[in-house]
């Protein structure tokens, strides 16, 4: 039961992210363990980061980057993380390095994180197979079912 609910869960996120292009596998790390601030900043950056990609064409003929993923607990100082998919059909103004780099000084400055923006608190990373992402990022779905609702951006 629980097995052919995640297998359902993955496959129609996969028939969502086969109409891309370009797919990136994003994971954010926070220092925090408050999801409403971390939520708040997610939005934030994704925000900025649609008005970077496709500027005016965000706000009047309403592109947008796909995004979507899944809170963790995460290892760094037990914050919370997540993992995300970022999509487009290379429609962006943007390369994958000055994604990487908008995403990193954009999320170290939301979160108000000191040090370097290339730390280990963002790992950006463009994805070959889909799949294999989609079951790395709901690997949590069997210990947290009840609280595993995915994010869309």
């Amino acid at each position: 039961m629980l097995e052919s609910l995640k297998q359902q869960i993955v496959n129609e996120i996969y028939e969502e992210a086969k109409k891309y292009e370009t797919r990136y596998f994003l994971t954010l790390n926070a220092l925090t363990r408050d999801q409403i601030s971390f939520e708040t900043n997610l939005g934030k950056l994704s925000h900025r980061l649609n008005k970077y990609c496709y500027g005016r064409s965000y706000i009047k003929r309403k592109k947008r980057l796909r995004i979507l993923g899944y809170i963790e607990q995460g290892e760094l100082n037990l914050g919370l993380h997540i993992h995300l998919i970022v999509m487009h059909n290379n429609d962006t103004k943007r390369s994958f390095e000055d994604i990487n780099t908008y995403i990193r000084k954009n999320w170290y400055w939301l979160i108000k994180a000191r040090g370097t923006s290339f730390g280990n608190l963002v790992d950006l990373q463009l994805v070959r197979e889909i799949k294999n992402v989609l079951r790395y990022i709901t690997k949590t779905f069997y210990s947290n079912q009840r609280e595993f609702s995915p994010l869309y951006f």
